[in-house]
């Protein structure tokens, strides 16, 4: 993604408010924690960064900035944080409907189902162990569908724990977030608390929960939940997470967090075939600006997973769209020396007062 402010007019427009960022991530796709680095270098008003190459370190051995970094306030835990953090947790085994929310602007939070360490790896059906075929070279299941199988081969870059028993859905096979990736994320996002609008099978609400305070989980498809508890409780870290089945945008008035972070539904692997992705017209349900708006009601952070295609114009547009304006660093996202995709990171100049 070639990119110059002088193309983006509403970038030129925010001026230091702007930041043009990469991150360069590295994974070899094991079972097993893979080893990582990120190189990570930023500059002050708008422009490029550099800073390339591959590191032998773990990921902690570099730690990248949080969003607090870069833009004013913090979110690192505080006292002033945990006055903003929602209601203690619930000790309940059900997933949290939309129709059960509190009518106040907290949440009620609930755990998840216990039990982690009796899911089993072996795949079965009525009880019995079943013995997979593989249809290629490359080993892929013949249950596996053609149009997922690429995704299947790099299942271990989605979750270093697929063999414990991960359950995805057909959209969450190309639609989660790679585990080093969402890692990042949820280092940029700090220890606050994070409200996640579109957790999906639940990638990044994992990693979200190994490094935050406080975690809330949505999705509207109740299977994806489902799998998403399930998942989570693989990790280790479904009772930090409240899961709520419901609609993020109804529900937006009645969260309060730090951070909030949106990977909305990109349209499916098409988005790839356009010049530029279309936050307007491509994203779904609801356009760009009816994203960050409900963002805004939640939290002074709003952070974007986008396609490596995304109109930089369009996110300028969106921090210009408020008053004041936000600042806006977008983060290019590079995994294995390959830019996969860019990450917007909004932030209300206000936040700090």
């Amino acid at each position: 993604m070639d990119f110059s402010v002088d193309e983006s007019p509403a970038a030129k427009a925010l001026g230091p408010l702007f930041k043009l960022t990469e991150v360069h991530l590295w994974d070899d796709g094991s079972s097993e924690e893979a080893e990582s680095s990120h190189v990570q270098e930023s500059t002050t008003g708008y422009g490029t960064t550099s800073g390339k190459g591959k590191g032998s370190g773990r990921i902690n051995q570099r730690r990248p900035a949080e969003i607090a970094d870069y833009m004013p306030d913090s979110t690192r835990g505080s006292e002033e944080e945990e006055s903003r953090s929602p209601a203690s947790v619930l000790n309940n085994s059900e997933t949290l409907d939309q129709s059960d929310t509190l009518k106040n602007e907290i949440v009620a939070e609930i755990g998840c189902l216990p039990g982690a360490s009796a899911l089993s790896n072996e795949h079965e059906h009525d009880g019995e162990a079943l013995k997979l075929e593989y249809k290629d070279h490359l080993g892929v299941p013949v249950e596996i569908p053609s149009s997922i199988s690429k995704y299947w081969l790099q299942r271990y870059l989605l979750f270093s724990r697929f063999d414990n028993g991960i359950k995805m859905d057909e959209e969450g096979w190309f639609s989660v977030t790679p585990e080093i990736l969402a890692k990042h994320h949820a280092e940029r996002c700090g220890r606050g608390s994070v409200v996640d609008l579109f957790t999906g099978v639940g990638g990044n609400a994992i990693q979200f929960a190994q490094w935050s305070r406080h975690v809330i989980a949505i999705d509207i498809d109740p299977i994806k939940i489902d799998y998403a508890r399930h998942n989570a409780a693989l990790y280790g870290v479904g009772e930090r997470i409240d899961f709520i089945k419901g609609d993020s945008f109804s529900l937006a008035p009645k969260l309060k967090a730090d951070v909030v972070f949106c990977s909305p539904p990109w349209g499916g692997p098409g988005y790839s075939k356009v010049t530029k992705f279309d936050i307007n017209t491509m994203l779904k349900p609801r356009d760009g600006k009816s994203l960050f708006d409900a963002g805004r009601r939640i939290a002074p952070k709003i952070v974007m997973f986008l396609p490596k295609n995304v109109d930089i114009n369009q996110l300028a547009e969106l921090s210009l769209s408020a008053l004041p304006p936000w600042y806006l660093e977008v983060e290019k996202n590079y995994l294995n020396g390959i830019l996969k995709t860019v990450t917007a990171y909004f932030c209300d100049p206000s936040s700090s007062l």
